[in-house]
């Protein structure tokens, strides 16, 4: 996986790898960080205005270019695995981002929608990105959005995955209630959720319950079905041209 920070794109003198640096598709990446900032910002004024949010309240004024946010963009590369193996993917959690915009062209994304006792494929579709609610706008909304419970299971565990999501995110000083009741910053709950998720089981067992499910509680989750089997979707992907749907 390689990740690029917004902000550090947006330096005179960015500290990349220099892999990226010297890239002559450099550009490409920094557009791509560019319009995927502006899409899910326009998601996050047409969310205020549904909602009927002005001034200050409305999304998109805790999301300000000019100030410091994780805002990121991330290339991730799934190998072929073991489908035996047992760590392979990625665990079921929910997004720290406010939005996330997702581009897959094979199988291997599942959502557990609320309610569902099962998670189902997210069919890929040419063209098209999945949007995805995460925590810091379930927590910036009082709760009214829900964030997405999802997870990576390789439908094909001998192919190459690929996929690039960017994770739009509140301005570090952002303040919210988290599902635990706190009243924290957005640059605090990305700091504690990212080392809770990057730890092992033993570790992630200390942190609040609400950690790596940002909250959302599941329904019968000892009946849980495994849906590796058969590409069961549960929901198409955007298409860009036309309306833009957030689960």
């Amino acid at each position: 996986m390689i990740k690029v920070s917004r902000d550090e794109i947006q330096k005179d003198s960015p500290h990349l790898p220099a892999v990226l640096k010297t890239s002559p598709d450099m550009k490409v990446l920094e557009h791509a960080i560019a319009g995927a900032n502006i899409a899910t910002k326009t998601i996050l004024s047409s969310l205020s205005t549904g909602l009927g949010l002005t001034g200050a309240a409305r999304f998109e004024n805790s999301h300000r270019n000019d100030r410091p946010s994780t805002s990121t963009i991330a290339m991730m590369h799934y190998i072929p695995s073991d489908p035996s193996a047992k760590n392979i993917g990625h665990q079921k959690h929910t997004d720290i981002s406010s939005l996330t915009f997702l581009f897959a062209e094979q199988w291997g994304l599942q959502v557990r929608p609320p309610g569902s006792k099962e998670f189902g494929f997210v069919e890929p579709r040419d063209g098209m990105a999945v949007i995805n609610v995460g925590d810091s706008l379930r927590f910036a909304s009082g709760h009214t959005m829900q964030s997405c419970i999802h997870r990576v299971v390789p439908l094909d565990p001998t192919e190459h995955r690929y996929s690039i999501a960017y994770f739009l995110r509140a301005e570090n000083d952002t303040m919210f209630t988290d599902s635990e009741g706190r009243y924290i910053t957005a640059g605090q709950w990305h700091d504690e959720k990212f080392f809770a998720f990057t730890s092992p089981p033993e570790v992630q067992a200390l942190a609040p319950s609400s950690m790596i499910l940002g909250g959302m509680t599941e329904e019968d989750a000892e009946a849980e079905v495994d849906t590796k089997d058969a590409p069961s979707p549960v929901v198409g992907a955007t298409n860009l041209k036309e309306a833009v749907q957030v689960y």
